[in-house]
């Protein structure tokens, strides 16, 4: 959580205050993995048959988890009572902005439609939290020792699953 509070503050641009927030909610909610989230294309969220007017669908495709990408169920992504963490405000906000300079785009996060572009968009978003949050004394401060230790990009992916876990759901 810290890490979503800290980052939008790091830059007074909208790459930083719209795209990589939203970019780390999407990773967050789909407990999934940078190279997941910076492979989703535009086409990719959808809405949800029964809850359209409250949640959305997507396929997380892009998996090291699975052999064949059929085997990926789709990961319904409800909003949230909380503005800070609502991911479907978030990617209203980012869509808005990303679509107006970027109207033909492929991918979600990124303007350039090569194959390289989310392999670069991956190494940027590290970069950037390396330096706007985990280097931050403020995130260190958030740990239970005040050191960065161990945490990366998969930490996202830690926190969300275990919370999941303790509230019953299996693994």
């Amino acid at each position: 959580r810290g890490e979503l509070r800290i980052l939008p503050n790091h830059k007074d641009d909208l790459k930083h205050k719209v795209t990589y927030r939203t970019f780390g909610l999407l990773q967050y909610h789909t407990i999934g993995r940078v190279d997941d989230t910076a492979h989703f294309e535009m086409k990719d969220p959808r809405s949800h048959d029964k809850f359209a007017d409250a949640a959305l669908r997507i396929k997380v495709t892009w998996s090291k988890n699975v052999n064949d990408e059929r085997e990926c169920p789709d990961q319904i992504l409800f909003g949230s009572g909380d503005d800070e963490y609502c991911l479907l405000i978030a990617l209203i906000l980012h869509f808005e902005t990303f679509l107006e300079v970027n109207p033909g785009a492929k991918y979600m996060f990124t303007k350039a439609d090569d194959d390289e572009a989310p392999n670069r968009l991956k190494t940027n978003y590290r970069t950037v939290l390396k330096k706007a949050v985990w280097d931050k004394q403020e995130f260190k401060d958030l740990s239970e020792d005040g050191e960065e230790g161990d945490i990366g990009t998969h930490s996202k992916r830690k926190l969300p699953a275990t919370y999941a876990i303790i509230c019953g759901m299996l693994t």
